[in-house]
């Protein structure tokens, strides 16, 4: 007896919902925090005002705002891309586009027509300001009450750790609850400590790999290689050679999976009729 789910046998429908569970993002209701409009439009306002003092308050206050558009307006900010323009009277995002600045609205995202360079007044920044800015984003990001975004922002860290990172880590694993962005955090603590081997024992190195064994982060990946080019304990080095190619095996694994899903989509679209997936019913045969 063959369980077939519609025209389909059972085991193909499994791969493909398993395959479509891991292209999902893990939630698909995000918790929405408190905002605050009136600190929003405060700091807009303030940086309207084009001088240093006014800027570093409009920092704090998009940033404690809670409102979503704070972190690409203050990644702008900190990229020199913020400006106020002349022809709108008002607050856009622009990148040099060649003869003219292609910009958009900073609080819409709605692009708008490219203007001249002289159509804008750029709000500068300073090297105390970048610093400021800096750590608002990292606030933002990493103190988000949606653990999903927090996770997205730990993993956006790991190609860029540094081991002056690491108190700033331990503090957020102290005060974290979530289970997933604790085990983020735990990876990219294991990671630093695997940035400088010379200054540890084979015992940390050890138990650093533990806590990235299985990890699928290209940043993780990258860095077993490398600790491996250089490692002298025979121990340390199996481990690392032992975890990297189970890292490659998943690797080869979800591609595979992905693969049979992206040719049944393409199967279903042209080949099979709607009521063969609209009207399931169990068949034997």
């Amino acid at each position: 007896m063959f369980l077939t789910i519609g025209k389909l046998p059972t085991w193909i429908v499994v791969i493909v919902l398993l395959a479509g569970s891991w292209a999902c993002p893990a939630s698909l209701s995000a918790q929405v925090g408190n905002i605050d409009p009136a600190a929003f439009d405060e700091g807009i306002a303030l940086l309207g005002e084009r001088n240093f003092a006014a800027t570093e308050k409009a920092v704090a206050r998009l940033a404690d705002s809670g409102d979503e558009r704070a972190e690409a307006i203050l990644t702008a900010l900190l990229a020199g891309d913020l400006y106020v323009s002349k022809t709108h009277d008002s607050l856009v995002i622009g990148h040099d586009a060649g003869r003219n600045y292609a910009i958009q609205d900073a609080l819409t995202g709605k692009d708008l027509e490219p203007v001249g360079k002289r159509k804008l007044k750029k709000i500068g920044i300073n090297n105390n300001l970048r610093g400021i800015i800096k750590n608002a984003l990292a606030g933002i990001r990493l103190s988000h009450p949606d653990p999903d975004v927090r996770l997205k922002a730990i993993h956006n860290m790991l190609p860029s750790l540094e081991p002056a990172d690491s108190t700033f880590l331990k503090r957020l694993l102290a005060q974290e609850t979530h289970p997933r962005v604790q085990s983020a955090l735990k990876v990219a603590l294991a990671l630093i400590r695997l940035q400088a081997p010379e200054g540890s024992d084979a015992g940390t190195r050890l138990r650093a790999l533990d806590q990235l064994a299985g990890n699928l982060q290209p940043a993780v990946r990258n860095t077993i290689i490398r600790l491996m080019a250089g490692e002298a304990d025979e121990t340390v080095r199996a481990k690392a050679t032992r975890i990297l190619q189970t890292i490659d095996s998943r690797i080869r694994l979800y591609a595979f999976l992905e693969t049979i899903f992206f040719g049944l989509s393409w199967a279903r679209s042209w080949c099979w009729p709607p009521s063969a997936w609209r009207s399931p019913s169990v068949s034997s045969g």
